[in-house]
């Protein structure tokens, strides 16, 4: 009910105000002049025809005044003219019926107050019978005074006549005045009527009509402006294909061309009739073409064209447009991205997306015609010490002479490309045996035996090659080059300098090592590791005086795993640091646990001669700890001597906080002995492999005894590791070897069982 309301409301604004529709409002306003105008003529015809009737009513006045007299003439001539009766009856008659008219219309124009008030009607009643009453008689000498009767009442009669004419006068120049008043208040009203359609129905919608056409006839003309001035070649076309306007930018287009040929000739110069039927179908079936027209059979310059057929209000075809550019700029760019997208920047080699491809064009090819081609992954060796040594600008002006030497020793069918770094692929197509790819792989290694000239700089270069064949190890190329991959990661697993055709051993090893890499990480999440504790015996007393913590991992799908398979990975994968942090803060709590005197000997990791950040925070953790002294961080030969100065600062630092250096599995390393005193060691730990065999190898025992010899000279304490035997104890004994560690005494064992079995006994 409240919709329905609310609709009608809406329709009666709308009809009473409307805002937009010029021609509604148009409607509105001549119906309103219209009902106007019928009410202005009713009102006017009745103010006419009550003026148009006061001249008649005033003559009829006159006349039956004149009618008066007249019978008073006639019934006084009677007496002496027998010929006077009847022009007496008529005038009688006459005035009667004068009389009759004027009462009527008196009455119709609303002046019978005046007339009765006058009296007039009785009047000539009366002047009417007393006339008839004379025209009868016979002699109206016999009655002297009907004669002076007539003449008064004959008189009195004209002046009541006289005044009602003058009145009637005065009260028809009174309606010519109300009429021209009224007219003068009509003409008024008309421009008031007007003024309100105007603003109140027609003024909304006029404006917005105006806007409106003022706003087509602006946007008509921008889009003139727009057509001409726009940047694309924009062309009207007739229904027979002729040129009707094109726009400067058509112009400019044509132009570029050919700055001889008219737009027309242009025009159906580039769309011959061959490509005008091809247009015509697909406008017919589509109704739009686009496409492209070159400008000569070399195609440097191209033009896109893109036409439409435009309808009229029928549905039947008006006219063509067509829009043209000139997109030579847009095709080279277009190739200059292609050959970004293709072609590695550096060397201009094929790159891992165009080898891809390649790959997979020939894997069909080979596939149809049962031929068989290679794949060989190159990688550099040590190309990062080339680029840290002298600079990556001289890395990369290698790279590209190395790019080019590959590319002018192999076919011109074959495709060399750059994966990224100094990783490359080759593609040897059309290879008919193994020996064929045995003697690519040898030509390109010796063509790199020579070193390559870089700046003034003979950079000498070795590769790694990885080979995999279709079809034999792969059909698709992404395999292919993954199996030259693992092949050229065992080359360089096997010494670097070579090359190596896949096989399947090499991958169920890369997997294992993967699920390896895997296990080795859920290990660090999962805290999977713990420590065991080699006792340290002092030999001459058979005392413990320390232990070495050794570090085990106890894998959920592999058990316990040696540190001699998993600190390597984790080293080679940069989990150190976590396992390291592991081991320092479980080493603090031990540390804390064990009496004051008892020494702690920790190794230490290659990694942190590289980035220090996390001894440092230990070192700092330990400063709070009573006798440093006790404290023996070990460090192998191997870590030493990679960075000597480094080495040196790092040790100085552990010495200088008040704790003990070691250096471990001594004689196996390059330590120098002038290396050796500019160390600053504290302890020597001579490695297992020399303990071996002294109690049977005079070569071993005279080493050894040496080596002690050698660290009591320099002041330093000897660590024998390995002793399982009495034999190898009693041997150090005899060199004066300060302490011993290894199976003779104790197995790495659980701190629990450290301190139960050891703090306070000795051991013979």
């Amino acid at each position: 009910m409240d919709r329905v309301q609310t609709n009608r409301n809406r329709f009666i604004s709308k009809l009473l105000f409307p805002k937009e529709n010029l021609v509604f409002a148009l409607f509105i306003s001549v119906m309103c002049l219209v009902i106007w105008l019928v009410t202005v003529l009713i009102i006017d015809a009745y103010l006419i025809k009550e003026r148009r009737d006061y001249p008649s009513l005033i003559n009829m006045a006159g006349k039956q005044r004149m009618l008066s007299q007249k019978a008073a003439f006639l019934t006084l001539a009677r007496q002496t003219n027998q010929t006077a009766d009847s022009d007496l009856k008529s005038a009688i008659d006459l005035m009667v019926e004068n009389q009759a008219y004027l009462l009527t219309q008196a009455e119709l124009v609303d002046l019978a107050g005046y007339y009765k008030k006058q009296a007039l009607d009785k009047q000539i009643q009366e002047f009417s019978e007393f006339v008839t009453q004379l025209s009868v008689e016979s002699n109206l000498q016999r009655k002297p005074q009907y004669t002076l009767d007539l003449m008064n009442m004959s008189e009195a009669l004209q002046v009541a006549l006289d005044k009602t004419v003058s009145e009637w006068e005065r009260t028809s120049e009174n309606a010519n005045l109300q009429l021209i008043k009224y007219r003068i208040l009509f003409g008024i009203s008309f421009l008031i009527t007007c003024f309100a359609v105007y603003l109140f129905v027609l003024a909304k919608p006029l404006h917005l009509s105006i806007v409106t056409a003022n706003l087509k006839d602006h946007a008509i003309n921008r889009f003139k402006r727009l057509f001409d001035y726009s940047h694309e070649g924009l062309l009207i076309l007739d229904k027979d294909w002729h040129v009707v306007h094109a726009n400067t930018a058509a112009k400019r287009v044509s132009n570029a061309f050919n700055s001889d040929s008219s737009m027309e000739h242009f025009w159906h110069e580039k769309i011959n009739l061959k490509l005008k039927g091809k247009i015509l179908s697909a406008l017919d079936s589509v109704g739009r073409w686009e496409g492209e027209v070159f400008s000569n059979d070399e195609k440097t310059t191209y033009l896109h064209v893109s036409i439409i057929q435009v309808m009229d209000s029928n549905n039947q075809l008006d006219f063509y447009g067509a829009v043209m550019r000139n997109i030579t700029d847009v095709r080279e760019k277009e190739e200059k991205l292609k050959t970004l997208a293709l072609y590695d920047g550096l060397t201009g080699l094929a790159n891992r997306a165009n080898i891809i491809e390649c790959i997979s064009e020939e894997c069909g090819k080979s596939q149809e015609s049962d031929g068989r081609f290679a794949v060989l992954f190159i990688d550099i060796d040590g190309f990062k010490l080339i680029n840290d040594g002298y600079g990556h600008e001289l890395g990369d002006k290698l790279l590209n002479k190395i790019g080019n030497r590959l590319s002018s020793i192999t076919k011109n069918t074959d495709v060399v490309a750059r994966l990224g770094g100094d990783e490359f692929v080759l593609l040897a197509k059309n290879i008919t045996s193994d020996d064929v790819i045995v003697s690519l792989s040898k030509r390109i290694m010796k063509a790199f035996e020579a070193p390559i000239q870089c700046d003034d700089i003979g950079v000498q270069i070795g590769f790694s090659i990885g080979i995999s064949v279709y079809p034999s190890d792969a059909e698709s190329a992404s395999e292919l080059l993954k199996k030259a991959d693992i092949a050229m990661y065992t080359a360089k697993q096997k010494g670097k300098n070579q090359f190596q055709f896949f096989n399947s051993e090499m991958e169920l090893y890369l997997k294992e090592r993967f699920s390896f890499e895997d296990d080795l990480r859920n290990g660090i999440l999962n805290n999977e590791f713990f420590q065991l504790f080699q006792p340290v015996i002092d030999i001459k007393t058979g005392n413990i005086v320390g232990c070495e913590a050794l570090l085990r991992w106890q894998s959920s799908t592999r058990d316990l795993v040696s540190p001699n398979n998993f600190i390597p990975m984790a080293e080679s994968l940069n989990l150190m640091t976590e396992i390291d942090k592991w081991v320092f803060e479980a080493s603090l709590k031990v540390i804390q646990a064990l009496p004051k005197n008892f020494y702690f000997a920790i190794n230490l990791s290659p990694k942190h001669f590289s980035n220090s950040e996390v001894l440092s925070a230990f070192l700092s953790k330990l400063s709070a700890i009573e006798n440093k002294a006790r404290i023996l961080f070990e460090i192998t030969e191997t870590t030493i001597i990679t960075d000597i100065e480094k080495s040196t600062r790092i040790i100085k630092n552990i010495r200088k906080q008040g704790f003990l250096v070691a250096i471990d599995d001594f004689g196996t390393g390059y330590t120098s002995l002038y290396n050796l005193k500019r160390l600053e060691f504290d302890i020597i730990k001579i490695d297992r492999s020399f303990i071996k065999d002294i109690s049977t190898d005079s070569n071993s025992k005279n080493i050894v005894e040496a080596i002690v010899k050698l660290a009591q000279n320099l002041g330093l304490n000897v660590v024998a590791e390995g002793v399982e035997t009495k034999e190898q104890l009693e041997c150090l004994r005899e060199f004066g070897c300060s302490y011993a560690q290894g199976y003779y005494f104790s197995k790495p064992i659980e701190i629990n069982a450290l301190e139960n079995k050891y703090f306070g006994k000795t051991t013979t």
